[in-house]
């Protein structure tokens, strides 16, 4: 019987822990322009997963970004503004055609979760996820009630 190896980022998810997922959209990728649901449905696609709960979406003149997580059923919106300790998947969806997917290093695992609970603080109470973070077209973000 042949035996199939795992790439560390797909031991994570057929462990089915709790794990945060970055997606990197590039404008040279075919995908940029399309809408954020396509994007989070094509990153599923490539995951092998069906449903996950999107937190942030930030868009910039050159790149959009995208954070949800799998399996996260113990998510407290009331909390989330401290940081997880949630292992972390990047899917870069660069100009080539197969995405670049890895399980992130801890310190980069740990900027993304710092990075998410920071958006609900920003947000405050009143915002629910998604977070929305629009920089093109020299918009800047405002966050009038945020979390003390």
């Amino acid at each position: 019987m042949e035996r199939r190896s795992h790439n560390s980022w797909e031991v994570l998810l057929v462990q089915k822990k709790p794990v945060r997922v970055l997606v990197i959209v590039r404008k040279l990728n075919k995908f940029f322009e399309r809408s954020d649901a396509s994007i989070k449905e094509i990153a599923l696609q490539h995951l092998h997963e069906e449903d996950a709960k999107t937190l942030v979406i930030a868009k910039w003149p050159s790149v959009t970004t995208m954070v949800f997580d799998l399996f996260n059923n113990g998510y407290d919106f009331q909390k989330a503004h401290n940081a997880d300790v949630m292992d972390v998947i990047a899917i870069d969806l660069g100009p080539k055609q197969n995405p670049k997917i890895t399980k992130m290093s801890d310190l980069k695992k740990m900027e993304v979760n710092a990075s998410v609970a920071e958006f609900h603080r920003l947000n405050g109470f009143e915002v629910q996820p998604p977070f929305l973070e629009d920089h093109r077209d020299g918009k800047v973000p405002a966050y009038p009630n945020p979390r003390l």
